[in-house]
């Protein structure tokens, strides 16, 4: 079964680099034909491929009691057309945030495998899952930078109203003691005072 993995792996790779290449390179209608005879050259074997896994693996989970095999379902899950997809490629729904890759790049001792392409593969999406990681470090950063920001801005905003509170109170609590002695003193005007209008207002 693990060749059959591996074999799957390097289809699926060579799939991704075919594509790739028609994508950048490729132009014209004869050109693009061969493209995509070479195409579906590469998801024939990938198929190939995934049959070969699944006939071991059935042989397998028969076997297995008989020879003593144990755990070894919790590695080799049951493979869906789903997983075959390469490093890079997301699914329905994902983004770069909650990409995540197929568990057949993801088995212990894939590290270990020396097929070609494969290991520099795995250092690229390292290198770009590593980079993700620390952007979003640093968004984290900046977004507590910000929050602690906007909690002193609203201290500030709470102290200027609080002033403003204590101004308006004393303001009010003058002009409570003084308007009564306004209106005292203009009574006492008003009585003192015999307004009368001048000579001929009103008059056309």
């Amino acid at each position: 079964m693990n060749d059959a993995l591996n074999e799957m792996r390097h289809r699926i790779q060579l799939y991704a680099y075919l594509t790739m290449f028609k994508t950048t390179n490729i132009r014209g209608q004869k050109a693009n034909t061969c493209a995509h005879s070479a195409l579906d050259y590469a998801e024939k074997k990938k198929q190939q491929a995934k049959d070969e896994y699944t006939v071991a693996r059935a042989a397998l989970e028969v076997l297995g009691p008989l020879l003593g095999k144990v755990g070894w379902d919790s590695q080799l899950w049951l493979l869906c057309d789903c997983d075959l997809r390469y490093m890079s490629d997301m699914l329905d729904g994902q983004t770069e945030g909650t990409h995540d890759l197929s568990w057949i790049w993801k088995m212990p001792g894939i590290m270990e495998n020396s097929k070609e392409g494969l290991q520099d593969s795995l250092q690229v999406e390292w290198c770009k899952a590593h980079t993700c990681a620390d952007q979003w470090q640093d968004e984290v950063t900046l977004l507590k930078e910000e929050m602690q920001r906007i909690k002193m801005f609203l201290e500030w905003e709470k102290y200027q109203w609080l002033q403003c509170d204590q101004q308006h109170a004393c303001l009010r609590q003058r002009l409570t003691k003084r308007v009564p002695l306004l209106m005292q003193n203009g009574k006492q005007c008003c009585r003192g005072a015999s307004w009368k209008l001048p000579q001929g207002y009103g008059t056309p």
